[in-house]
């Protein structure tokens, strides 16, 4: 059975065991073409007017499609169902249709809308411009060859983020092949159709069916069924010919078959039918191992472990498995220090020499993990951005920049006081990860905004400066202000809401806020049903401010004082103080209740001490929330010490060219105003319009408040 065999298809995309595909859409289906109604240019598939046809499949089509609400392009599948219950099945495809749309990762292709058009199921996705792993491991004719490893292990770790994510959320592909994963032109990797190739044969052969001979006659008897296979079978588990049950490690199998066929140029399991081909893998009854002196031997063997038959061989997820890859990276890496080093240093130091060269491998091992950072700001990404941003990717870009280098800085260096230094225990270092992971997720939510498409968000300037700050990961008295760390097993369950929440932070500092809360609120219920604290206080910590932010006070105070209190019962400091200087703006400021506010500022004072604010940042937003309170009760003069002590904070943790140190001043100057030091304000409104022009740009409309307030006889 020569299952990589493609030929060219009508529709323009390609035809193949998996059937058809288009780069453009991303779209991948079943053995044979289905007759579909065919949409016209201008038809409308909800809100979305069809453009062109861009592949069809057992289980729908694809339409190229445009989006006049948001203004984008999108890729459009109307999904099918055939047998059994429609009705069913309908509602089945639209809840795992809408679970998916809840699945926001860099290495999943988005789905932004879900509907029903013409009692069919439809996904709105976005689209892309690139190629599927099928393509890029083929060569010009189709056929397809072993690739580069490390360019494997690159994208494929990539891909298995991807499908970590999804697991993490409950979903399972159950369809993991080339061809359902998309290397955009900007680089990313991007795994696609999760949890919706099934039809009503969901579980392969399942009624019954439990012994393998029984599993090779129901296998025999569905050649002559077109279409009864769920999934493609060159990346079947065994479990999914038995029809047993199917799970992530499912997914992890079909994921190693691919892996094994980028590497080698061929599938590891062969057969010229069906049958034949789950016969091997059902026996586990592998091809010879290719010759190959690139692949490391390390590499193998994590391939391998996940080719196991039995699910429990292989690893518990896809998490471990990614682990992995990463050890062993590591330790090739390490290994390239040289064997002729190696033999110098041995031969010159002997024992000392020896522990020389081991101390080498866990320095190189700790730059790696630090590098791995710029597999996030690629280079691709990074000219992504320059064209879509313009001239105001001057004013962005060296954020970002700025950003990665610490991130590189800080998470080598965690990595030596764990293993080099010995100076950190096991929990001290996952504590310093559990930040590290959350400064990254930070920093790739903002890299998937500037790589959509269409106009970037007006406040992108404000959300590339306003990235949470590196030093507190990696000093011992903040991260012990941030409370212990989740276990890896918890950590799994926990991604999905702080992907969300990282997501709302960038929604609420770009104005998109009505986005941002809806996305909070759906990450407060997730964390609910975790029970750790700490995740549902930073959830209601982020809903209460979106809600100040919309005007809605008295809710966000009633949501805030309950996340202050979960944050302070579970000892997570720097929750608690993020909790008590927001209540002092909506207390004191909005909610008009001037004492209380104050009374907040004295909570956010303990607070702050307690989780050890090395940055100074929260203290610096404190100081300024309760001069505002006192300002607006009408004490300015004492308000402007406070403003003038947040402008020396800001400037010290910021520098002097940073938009919130402009913020500081003008409120400095809105109080000398007050107070009639007229010369004094003039001084600093310019000075705030100064660095706002230059962060900001001349047309934002903070620079136009500055040059309004200029302009005002004083």
């Amino acid at each position: 059975m020569d299952d990589g065999a493609e030929t060219a298809s009508e529709d323009g995309g390609r035809t193949s065991l998996a059937g058809t595909h288009d780069s453009r859409g991303g779209f991948v289906e079943e053995e044979e073409e289905v007759e579909t109604d065919d949409l016209q240019r201008g038809s409308h598939i909800g809100r979305y007017v069809v453009i062109s046809k861009l592949g069809a499949g057992a289980m729908g089509v694809v339409f190229a499609a445009y989006d006049p609400k948001l203004d984008r392009k999108v890729a459009i599948k109307l999904l099918e169902y055939r047998g059994g219950d429609r009705e069913a099945a309908q509602v089945r495809l639209q809840r795992e249709a809408q679970a998916l749309a809840k699945l926001n990762h860099a290495n999943v292709v988005a789905v932004h809308d879900v509907g029903i058009h013409a009692e069919r199921v439809f996904l709105a996705m976005e689209f892309i411009e690139g190629k599927t792993l099928g393509e890029w491991m083929a060569d010009g004719e189709g056929k397809r060859h072993a690739r580069p490893w490390k360019e494997v292990v690159a994208i494929m770790s990539a891909a298995g983020r991807g499908l970590a994510a999804a697991h993490a959320v409950g979903l399972v592909h159950r369809d993991f092949k080339p061809d359902n994963v998309m290397i955009g032109d900007d680089g990313r990797v991007r795994v696609m159709d999760f949890g919706l190739a099934r039809t009503n044969e969901e579980r392969g052969f399942r009624g019954g069916t439990t012994t393998r001979s029984q599993a090779y006659d129901a296998l025999n008897a569905s050649l002559t069924r077109t279409g009864a296979m769920m999934g493609t079978p060159a990346y079947m588990a065994p479990e999914q010919f038995e029809g047993t049950e199917i799970d992530a490690r499912s997914d992890q199998f079909g994921f190693c078959v691919v892996f094994y066929e980028a590497l080698f140029g061929e599938r590891p399991f062969g057969g010229e039918t069906v049958a034949e081909l789950a016969i091997a893998v059902l026996d586990g009854e592998r091809r010879k191992q290719p010759r190959s002196l690139e692949v490391p031997l390390w590499l193998r063997e994590v391939v391998e472990r996940g080719l196991s038959s039995a699910p429990e061989e292989r690893y518990a997820d896809m998490l471990e498995l990614l682990a992995a890859l990463a050890a062993g990276g590591k330790r090739r890496r390490r290994g390239q220090v040289s064997v002729a080093a190696l033999a110098a240093t041995l031969v010159a130091g002997g024992a000392l020499g020896y522990q020389r060269w081991e101390g080498l491998q866990r320095e190189q091992a700790c730059a790696d993990y630090g590098a791995t950072i710029d597999e996030l700001w690629s280079i691709a990404a990074q000219e992504h951005a320059r064209e879509r941003l313009g001239e105001a990717s001057e004013r962005v870009l060296p954020w970002i920049d700025r950003q990665v280098g610490r991130w590189r800085e800080q998470a080598t260096e965690a990595c030596e006081r764990a293993t080099i230094e010995d100076s950190w225990d096991a929990e001290r270092y996952a504590q310093a990860g559990w930040c590290l992971d959350e400064r990254r997720l930070e920093l790739e939510v903002l890299v998937a905004a500037l790589a959509e498409e269409g106009e970037a968000d007006p406040g992108i300037v404000e959300a590339a400066a306003g990235l949470s700050p590196l030093s507190t990961c990696l000093d011992e008295a903040a991260l012990h202000g941030r409370g212990e760390a989740p276990t890896l097993a918890l950590r799994v369950h926990l991604a999905a809401v702080r992907r969300e929440l990282a997501q709302a932070r960038y929604l609420e500092r770009v104005g998109r806020y009505a986005e941002g809360l809806d996305l909070a609120a759906r990450a407060r219920e997730q964390a609910e049903g975790l029970s750790w604290t700490p995740q549902l206080a930073a959830a209601r910590v982020r809903e209460a401010s979106l809600l100040r932010d919309l005007g809605r006070y008295e809710e966000a105070e009633a949501v805030g004082v309950q996340a202050y209190g979960e944050a302070a019962r579970a000892r997570t400091w720097d929750v608690a103080s993020e909790a008590a200087v927001d209540l002092v703006e909506t207390v004191g400021v909005h909610l008009e209740r001037h004492r209380e506010g104050q009374g907040w500022a004295e909570h956010a004072a303990v607070v702050i001490s307690l989780a050890s604010d090395v940055s100074v940042r929260r203290e610096a937003d404190r100081v300024t929330a309760l001069a505002q309170v006192l300002r607006a009760a009408g004490e300015p003069e004492r308000a402007k010490p406070l403003f003038e002590r947040a402008v020396a904070l800001r400037e010290r943790e910021l520098g002097d060219q940073h938009p919130a140190l402009a913020d500081s001043v003008y409120d400095l100057a809105l109080t000398e105003e007050a107070l009639g030091e007229r010369a004094a304000a003039k001084l600093d409104f310019q000075r705030a319009l100064e660095i706002w022009e230059r962060a900001l740009g001349a047309e934002h409309p903070s620079v136009a408040a500055a040059r309004l307030s200029l302009a005002e006889p004083q």
